[in-house]
């Protein structure tokens, strides 16, 4: 009996190497099966909320069939083209797998390019480094032969002659005497210093005064010099490890950029499926997207469309007579940059003149697929009746009535909580199309200000 409950072992899509243990009830979600990796490093909080063992949910699932037997039939057979075309899956899958291998092929290829440069690059800085720390060597001894020149040349009985050196035939014997560089470089130091000194036209007393003070002051420092140990900044600084901290949180941004897929395919179900009466969320991919962020693990999300401003009348007062006392409702804009951006909130736009305060609103960029959640939860929207939806302190979103200046000063109110964006600074970068003053292109809207397009507000119906 105790063989006949035991759950055969699949291992992980994602981690090969480990066994399915668990189940997400969220149908938000791509991937239902989860492995132990899964759970420890998943992002996402709310769907670690909902996951449950792989023996509990088949008991929950008994449960459930053993209170709904029936399985709603829609005729005797399927239609005739959802047939056809299950009857090229085989092809299509194939030609993807094809398609799969040679951009890993592209990918390795890539990544043995950046990882050859990468190393080349480490062993030219730390060559150069090796060559500054040598330097010092070479500086030091250069400095002692300099000063050793100088007390030879300014005191005793055996101070230079230099009433020979008027044929050029004799510097060069005398260059032609040093016996490296360092030398060389002594000597062409002390002709530049005699061409200096004789410009000079202090009196002799005031030069001898300066000549001594000179020399105490190159003393001074060669005895500073010598005391002094050079380190790597690098390892002064913060210390091995917490140099290579700094170093991952630097070049992983890249790397995560070479690792991006784009078009990427989701899991599909049929909760995630439905329609969405917007000119603005231009493919399923999207709506899933969407659907995932508004997500709930009991069922489907139902879009209503409120307002549509190139049908009802792209203006603030339009907006609230249609959208006021809507508690649920998502908001996409599309900006003259050709940006699709917009937000959620569970408060209603009656206008109150004052800030509403939220824990699951979030704004989100549908160009950059990014859902950015509130942080300032006291500041979640602002309603006001001269105002579209307007998302966050300052404003992060601000939808003007058409022909009027909307804008953007994201982030501020929301922002991401895995990998937090530095905070805008308003100034001359708020121009149409141009960074912002930071430095860096609005992630949300693509500029500080902009006109608005095309505004769609729809009621969002979360399942019971």
């Amino acid at each position: 009996m105790e063989a006949k409950h035991q759950i055969k072992s699949f291992n992980c899509n994602l981690h090969p190497s480990e066994p399915i243990q668990r189940v997400c009830l969220d149908q938000g979600v791509e991937n239902s099966l989860r492995c132990i990796e899964c759970i420890l490093n998943s992002p996402d909080k709310a769907a670690k909320g909902s996951i449950v063992n792989l023996s509990d949910f088949l008991r929950d699932a008994a449960k459930h069939y053993e209170n709904h037997r029936g399985v709603r039939k829609l005729g005797n057979e399927a239609p005739e083209e959802l047939v056809e075309f299950l009857s090229h899956q085989d092809e299509k899958i194939e030609k993807l797998s094809r398609h799969v291998e040679e951009e890993k092929q592209r990918i390795s290829a890539a990544f043995d390019s950046l990882i050859v440069e990468f190393t080349k690059q480490c062993h030219l800085e730390k060559e150069d480094a090796f060559q500054m720390l040598d330097k010092q060597v070479v500086t030091l001894k250069l400095n002692y032969s300099y000063y050793k020149s100088k007390i030879d040349q300014y005191y005793g009985s055996d101070g230079q002659d230099k009433s020979n050196l008027t044929d050029k035939e004799v510097l060069i014997e005398k260059v032609n005497k040093c016996q490296d560089t360092n030398e060389m470089e002594v000597l062409i130091k002390n002709i530049k210093d005699d061409i200096q000194e004789a410009s000079n036209k202090q009196d002799g007393e005031t030069k001898i005064l300066e000549i001594k003070k000179g020399l105490s002051g190159i003393c001074e420092e060669l005895a500073r010099q010598s005391d002094c140990l050079p380190k790597s900044k690098f390892l002064i600084s913060s210390g091995i490890e917490e140099g290579l901290v700094k170093l991952r949180s630097s070049i992983n941004p890249l790397l995560e950029e070479f690792s991006q897929i784009e078009g990427q395919l989701g899991e599909i179900t049929l909760s995630s499926m439905g329609s969405i009466d917007s000119t603005l969320v231009k493919t399923t991919e999207e709506l899933i997207l969407l659907r995932k962020w508004l997500g709930s693990s009991k069922g489907m999300v139902t879009l209503k469309l409120l307002y549509r401003g190139s049908r009802d009348g792209l203006d603030a007062g339009t907006f609230h007579t249609k959208c006021d006392n809507h508690q649920h409702t998502l908001s996409i804009a599309k900006n003259n940059l050709g940006k699709v951006f917009g937000g959620y909130t569970d408060q209603s736009w009656n206008h109150s003149d004052n800030y509403k305060p939220s824990d699951k609103s979030w704004v989100f960029s549908l160009d950059n697929k990014t859902k950015y959640p509130i942080v300032q939860k006291q500041m979640a929207i602002f309603a006001q009746m001269g105002f579209g939806p307007t998302f966050g302190s300052g404003y992060d979103l601000c939808i003007q009535s058409q022909g009027n200046t909307s804008s953007s000063y994201f982030p501020t109110s929301y922002n991401s909580s895995d990998n937090p964006l530095p905070p805008v600074r308003r100034g001359k970068g708020a121009i149409f199309g141009a960074p912002n003053a930071s430095g860096n292109s609005n992630p949300l809207t693509g500029s500080q200000q902009f006109f608005v397009e095309e505004l769609e507000v729809y009621e969002v119906k979360l399942p019971s």
